[in-house]
């Protein structure tokens, strides 16, 4: 199950956080973040070697007044493209980095997912669910979005109980954590530094999984 949190503050002088964790097929190859792909030399992102794509890509400047831009995917719930006709989910954040819009003209290659389209000025996130296209604009505050959409509430299916129930779960004990201390702004700094009290629980908070497979 893939995690993320998004932390938007207007009046902030970092306005959007994104934390995001991703465990799912961990065992396919990848390269650390980088400029991994010529024809977008200005995108940054970890490169996954089994399909060429990613899972989160970062912008300087593209699209709506050149202003910076981060796409973070998670697999989502629903109905699966023909396998014949599938494109990987991966190149959906560097479609997003690019600037362009991501519409329902296409989507029916793509598997089911959940896209964060992160900038200064807001935080979109585009949902797909095999038939339907949804655009959810995040508000100001502490957000999560989990395999089955944002707050977990698309309601997609078949997405077993017992997944429901640990994604639930594992919302609900990270935002009270994030929220319980004060919001970093991130500068120039190391990371132990720059984080503050976000980064110890961005890193595990020493959470173990309790809700088993029936």
């Amino acid at each position: 199950m893939c995690t993320a949190f998004v932390s938007f503050d207007p009046g902030s002088a970092v306005p959007v956080l994104l934390l995001a964790v991703r465990d799912e097929y961990t065992d396919r190859k990848w390269l650390p973040p980088g400029c991994h792909w010529p024809d977008q030399p200005n995108v940054t992102g970890g490169l996954d070697l089994d399909a060429g794509g990613t899972w989160l890509a970062v912008a300087p400047s593209t699209g709506p007044g050149g202003e910076p831009v981060a796409a973070c995917l998670l697999n989502g719930f629903g109905h699966t493209a023909p396998p014949q006709q599938r494109l990987s989910r991966g190149g959906l954040p560097l479609i997003a980095a690019s600037g362009e819009p991501i519409t329902s003209a296409w989507l029916e290659r793509y598997d089911p997912f959940h896209l964060i389209i992160a900038r200064p000025s807001g935080v979109r996130v585009v949902s797909w669910s095999g038939s339907r296209i949804e655009d959810h604009e995040l508000p100001a505050g502490l957000s999560v979005v989990l395999n089955d959409g944002v707050e977990g509430r698309a309601g997609a299916q078949p997405c077993p109980p017992y997944i429901r129930a640990t994604m639930a779960a594992r919302a609900a004990h990270f935002r009270a954590r994030l929220q319980a201390v004060a919001r970093p702004e991130p500068a120039d700094e190391p990371p132990d530094v720059a984080w503050g009290q976000w980064l110890p629980i961005a890193r595990g908070d020493g959470y173990r999984r309790t809700t088993r497979q029936p």
